[in-house]
């Protein structure tokens, strides 16, 4: 016999108020026997006594309902204790899946985290992929935040499972570090919820449904147009709101010209694609979608894209980023948010386009953010840290010009890496006074300016490259452990300075020694027009001048006070009177000094020489006409006159007949015919350029018997090379001219060339390296755009470590020198802006001591000294000195 009770029993503190229906099953069983199974023993009857009957019915009743309330009890706590075992497995398996997703963006592992993502939406999908690529799904640069990732299962604070199980929201804390300056962090903490949907065997990371974010939403204030979804609602609010206070800051009170109806509208997207835009450079880079016309309120949409409403911005929402645990957590992300949406807007109304001056536009946007009160500035000083930065000891302005129109991406553009433009800035906004904004808008209006004529033509009179540079240095020695002055190693030699009095205005010459303050007053010096060079051998000067009779005079000064008259008697037939002849260069020996005779003093220009040897010893220190402007061998045996007219200071620039020759005087032994930049590559071999009446241009090498020359590259091949992917800073002419060319000390097979854009209106000039070998270009930098580039001169250092190049620009008075350093198998080139006029063309007074170490010359008053990448001033109270030149020591 079975009996089969059945139950329903409503659950009311089940927390989802289910029914649950239990099914109660209990089966009594009765082993049966039958009369054939069993032995009976009969017994004698006896008689009963008559017994009364008894009602059992309610306590069976009684005893079924305690049995069935137990049994009901006891089978509902072990299905709760099933339910809480089966939601414990299910919690542990969504926090397991969450150590996974944590693991893979930690490690960057596409592949695992691939393995972890939901495919219901292929988009989603796909930016998810991108950002764990880029680091950006836990990693939130654009807001300055550094993720530090923790144990996974402690960063779980909250899960809320879906009645079936099979979706959960999932809230984790996300700890970042900040940093505040000055070498300081703080922990920032943010909440994080993401949505996870139950796969075949595990937990996958998955796109939120729409009900997630809620319904879009408006929000409209003065000068910001907010739109954003309903689940951020709250925050937002309180974003928009110091947000637009800080766009009223940037246009009332750091002076930049807002449209008079501006209107910024703001997009929180709730996309995960938007945390890829959320980041400082990309701000920095924002493409202005520019229209043609002008908008409908009157403003020209050229200037004002974003702040007209033209072109909305777009940053990704609070809870996508993560949501504050606190006013910290709120602060930062606040900042974040206002870095980005104002970099966007100094952008428009400054006008920039990416990418030019990256390193040094973001420099000045970083500050003016600083101002703002929404970023920090890496140079800024607080007591608790003075000088929390180091700067190196040699550290200069010509660090700043290494990254002055730096290629952007290639060139990183945060101070830890190149701290150089941030250090300019602070020196322009704290020394010199001017504001971030004047900054901003010189960059824009003048970048196709070099470095020092920047900086130059921002200061204004009276600072020059150099004064700037002097200021500069003493500004930076306060983060520097020994400033640059403290450790300088002046050289051996001494200077000789040609000087006048301010106070007296007399002319004179000074000889400094770099031990002492003030330089020592050795001669008057009579006349105008004064001009010297330096002897090789550092022994004094060759002078030349006019007295005051206006008569030429031209003599070489030994020791500072021996005077040698040269004798001009062999010239007597070329001149009607001795000449004012210039001292320019001497043969690599040292020993025949080279005069150049101007027009105006002769009836074409012509050169002569003086052997100082025959000088020195007493003997008659006479000049020497010479046939043509002489190239020296190496070991000044043999020698090139170029016969060149006008203009005479491009010396051997200009095309003439070149005639080999195997002494000074000798008659020419071959001719290689018409060529200029002529140049010895060694002993026996030369190498000159040469031009066609169809405008082709030839680097051509040959020796003395002119049988094989030798064509190294055209200009045709240049101009093609120029436009290789290969070349450093690909470009495109339309045509090229050589205007020099010479093989490199340090590597015969390799050439600098110094060419220009000929039938271009564009005058700038391209200094590039040429490898025969490879037959390729090695090294290439445009030169600084001049008006007038005619007066054009070269010089090497004693030592052939040092080309110097200077390109006057005749309207503005300037002169810009393109200094080219050859350290080994490399090359690094830097360029100096020299102000003022000079009597002679710049190169005349580049001046190298002895040892080839030190290069000065003479800028307005001053002399500028060059150490390598090192420059140095030299600045004398009441001197106004214009010529100087090395000699060595002299006993006083």
């Amino acid at each position: 016999m079975q009996i089969c009770l059945i139950t329903l029993i409503f659950d009311l503190f089940h927390q989802e108020n289910q029914v649950i229906c239990v099914l109660f099953l209990k089966t009594m069983s009765f082993e049966w026997q039958t009369e054939e199974d069993y032995s009976w023993e009969e017994e004698p009857e006896t008689a009963e006594p008559p017994q009364p009957q008894r009602r059992r019915w309610p306590w069976l009743v009684l005893v079924g309902v305690l049995l069935v309330g137990t049994a009901v009890f006891l089978l509902y706590r072990q299905l709760n204790q099933r339910v809480e075992i089966a939601t414990e497995d299910v919690a542990d398996d969504l926090i397991a899946s969450y150590a996974v997703l944590q693991q893979a963006a930690q490690n960057r592992d596409e592949n695992l985290f691939n393995s972890l993502l939901s495919g219901r939406d292929p988009e989603w999908s796909l930016a998810q992929q991108d950002n764990i690529a880029s680091g950006l799904l836990f990693d939130r640069p654009g807001f300055s935040l550094n993720w530090q990732p923790g144990v996974a299962e402690t960063a779980v604070i909250s899960q809320t499972l879906s009645p079936d199980l099979t979706a959960a929201e999932l809230t984790t804390v996300q700890k970042y570090s900040l940093d505040i300056g000055n070498g300081l962090t703080e922990t920032v903490e943010l909440e994080r919820r993401d949505v996870y949907r139950l796969g075949e065997d595990r937990w996958l990371y998955a796109p939120p449904e729409r009900e997630f974010w809620g319904v879009r939403r408006r929000l409209e204030g003065q000068l910001l147009s907010v739109r954003y979804p309903a689940r951020d609602e709250e925050i937002v609010h309180r974003l928009s709101a110091d947000l637009e206070a800080k766009l009223v800051q940037l246009c009332n009170v750091s002076g930049y010209n807002c449209p008079p109806n501006a209107r910024v509208r703001l997009i929180f997207s709730p996309e995960p694609e938007s945390l890829a835009q959320a980041t400082f450079l990309n701000a920095l880079t924002f493409k202005r979608e520019t229209p043609q016309d002008v908008t409908s309120s009157g403003i020209e949409a050229h200037l004002w894209v974003v702040m007209a409403g033209e072109q909305a911005v777009v940053l990704p929402t609070p809870s996508l980023v993560g949501l504050p645990r606190n006013e910290v957590g709120y602060q930062a992300l606040f900042r974040g948010y206002a870095q980005q949406l104002l970099t966007v807007a100094i952008n428009d109304l400054t006008d920039w386009e990416c990418c030019e001056n990256t390193p040094y536009y973001r420099a000045v946007v970083t500050r003016q953010l600083y101002e703002l009160g929404v970023a920090t500035w890496p140079l800024a000083a607080n007591a608790a840290s003075p000088t929390a930065v180091t700067l190196p000891n040699d550290f200069n302005l010509g660090d700043g010009a290494l990254f002055w129109n730096a290629p952007f991406p290639e060139t990183p553009t945060d101070f830890a890496q190149t701290p150089a433009p941030f250090v300019v800035v602070d020196f322009l906004i704290n020394e010199l006074q001017f504001s971030a904004r004047e900054i901003a808008t010189s960059l824009i209006t003048t970048d196709e300016f070099l470095f020092g004529q920047w900086l130059t033509e921002l200061a204004g009179p009276p600072w020059t490259e150099a004064t700037l540079n002097n200021a500069f240095e003493l500004y930076v020695a306060a983060w520097q452990d020994e400033p640059k002055a403290a450790g300088i190693v002046w050289p051996e030699a001494e200077l000789l300075m040609l000087c006048q009095d301010t106070m007296s205005n007399e002319q004179a010459l000074y000889q400094y020694d770099f031990e002492q303050e003030r330089p020592f007053h050795l001669q008057n010096v009579l006349g105008s027009n004064v001009f010297f060079t330096t002897l090789a051998d550092g022994s004094g000067l060759a002078v030349s001048g006019l007295a005051d009779d206006r008569q030429p005079q031209t003599y070489l000064l030994r020791n500072g006070e021996t005077r040698i008259d040269v004798n001009w008697n062999n010239v007597a037939d070329l001149v009607s009177a001795p000449p004012l002849a210039v001292p320019t260069t001497l043969d690599p020996n040292g020993r025949y000094l080279l005069w150049t005779i101007t027009q105006g003093y002769s009836t074409e220009t012509f050169f002569a020489l003086t052997d100082l040897q025959a000088c020195y010893e007493g003997e008659n220190c006479e000049a020497i006409p010479l046939g043509g402007y002489p190239i020296w061998s190496p070991t000044s045996e043999r020698l090139i006159t170029l016969t060149v007219t006008t203009p005479w200071w491009r010396e051997a620039l200009n095309n003439g007949l070149m005639l080999l020759r195997d002494a000074p005087t000798a008659e020419a032994i071959n001719s290689p015919g018409f060529g200029y930049s002529v140049f010895w590559r060694d002993e026996e071999q030369f190498g000159y350029l040469t031009q066609f009446q169809n405008g082709q241009q030839q680097l051509v090498l040959a020796d003395g018997s002119l049988e094989r020359p030798d064509v190294v590259v055209d200009n045709a091949t240049l101009l093609s090379l120029l436009e290789d992917d290969d070349t450093p800073v690909p470009i495109n002419l339309s045509s090229l001219r050589i205007q020099f060319a010479q093989s490199l000390p340090t590597n015969p097979n390799e050439y600098i060339i110094l060419a220009d854009e000929w039938l271009s209106t564009d005058t700038s000039d391209y200094l590039l390296v040429y490898d025969h070998i490879f037959q390729e270009i090695s090294f290439l930098l445009p030169l600084p755009p001049v008006d007038f580039t005619e007066e054009i001169g070269v010089r090497w250092s004693p030592d052939g470590r040092l080309l110097l190049i200077s390109l006057t620009d005749e309207e503005d008075m300037s002169t810009h020198l393109a200094m080219l350093e050859l350290d080994g198998m490399s090359q690094r080139l830097s360029i100096k802006r020299l102000e003022g006029e000079t009597v002679y063309p710049r190169h005349f007074y580049a001046s190298w001591s002895p040892d080839g170490e030190w290069l000065a010359m003479p800028e307005l008053g001053y002399i500028r000294l060059w150490h390598g990448r090192d420059e140095h001033l030299l600045n004398f109270d009441d001197l106004n000195c214009t010529n100087a030149g090395w000699v060595d020591r002299m006993e006083r």
